[in-house]
């Protein structure tokens, strides 16, 4: 009896490839976060200095980059969860895997659904004045300080 493919369990990554894949989800994890975090501090200052013409659409459309940000944050920490589980970065954080697997996942997805109510609260109400930038940068700062993953 010849045994195909198919039969034959699948076979494991080596050593070598493990650490390779852990230490590749670890740089994109970096990566995905420094961007978030430059993206945020770089609206936040962007919408501070005020009106300039018609900025609406601008700062709907940074609002909504944050969120497509946020996903890949956190799409890039459930890799982290995967491939690095045994490697020191992501044991040695405060719950270990769990921080990469549950906790990121979830303060992303509470940023995400934060900039969905800023992004509609804002284009419901279209007038762009001072006040309003002020408030729109003031969310932004508070909505930074509730990813606790930041560096």
């Amino acid at each position: 009896m010849s045994t195909t493919q198919r039969d034959q369990p699948s076979p494991t990554k080596s050593r070598a490839r493990q650490r390779i894949d852990g230490l590749r989800a670890i740089f994109r994890y970096r990566y995905e976060r420094d961007i978030l975090n430059d993206l945020l501090y770089t609206y936040k200052w962007a919408v501070e200095d005020g009106p300039e013409g018609d900025r609406l659409l601008e700062v709907a459309l940074d609002i909504h980059s944050l969120k497509i940000q946020a996903d890949k944050v956190k799409r890039a920490a459930l890799t982290v969860a995967i491939e690095a589980k045994d490697m020191k970065y992501a044991f040695y954080k405060p719950g270990g895997a769990w921080f990469f697997h549950t906790y990121v996942p979830s303060a992303c997805d509470q940023f995400s659904r934060q900039m969905a109510r800023r992004l509609v609260a804002h284009l419901e109400d279209p007038e762009l004045n001072p006040a309003t930038c002020y408030y729109v940068s003031q969310e932004l700062f508070l909505s930074s300080h509730n990813l606790p993953f930041f560096k």
